[in-house]
């Protein structure tokens, strides 16, 4: 998370769970019966390779009607069009979430808009949704290391 990489959405709980334990207890270097620290920091470095991605920040040129389309994947929906303005709706409770400007499903989305509707839908980055996951196609972040964020960064400092 520091150098902007995640764990890719193909790693499992128990996956990230073993690597955790064998990383504590030595045994994730042990290589012919030899556990040293550069095997150890060699064999990570060579998990992490394949198993994380970097987060991609930057926001794309998309129109309205494609915001829409993306929108809907995450249970949200534009409506109620009036005098160039939109509602951003949450689909299960129909609850306004931002009202943006627009003023045609052809016409190019704003990167200010794009940022505003991402945080206020919490589909940013913090919250587990990078760009490629956003405009592509992907599974958001464990909720899990969403929520405990703060606390893992923290932890990662000790």
């Amino acid at each position: 998370d520091k150098n902007s990489f995640r764990v890719t959405s193909l790693v499992t709980q128990d996956e990230l769970y073993k690597l955790m334990i064998d990383i504590a207890s030595h045994k994730f270097s042990q290589k012919d019966n030899c556990a040293d620290a550069d095997n150890e920091v060699e064999r990570l470095y060579t998990w992490l390779k394949r198993n994380t991605e970097k987060i991609e920040k930057s926001e794309r040129p998309i129109t309205y009607r494609y915001l829409g389309k993306i929108l809907k994947k995450f249970g949200f929906e534009l409506k109620d069009r009036y005098k160039g303005y939109t509602g951003v709706y949450r689909m299960k409770d129909s609850v306004r979430i931002a009202h943006i400007p627009c003023s045609g499903d052809g016409v190019q989305v704003g990167r200010e808009v794009l940022r505003t509707v991402r945080e206020e839908c919490k589909l940013t980055e913090a919250h587990g949704c990078d760009s490629r996951l956003f405009y592509e196609e992907g599974e958001v972040i464990n909720f899990f290391i969403n929520k405990y964020r703060k606390t893992l960064d923290k932890l990662s400092k000790v």
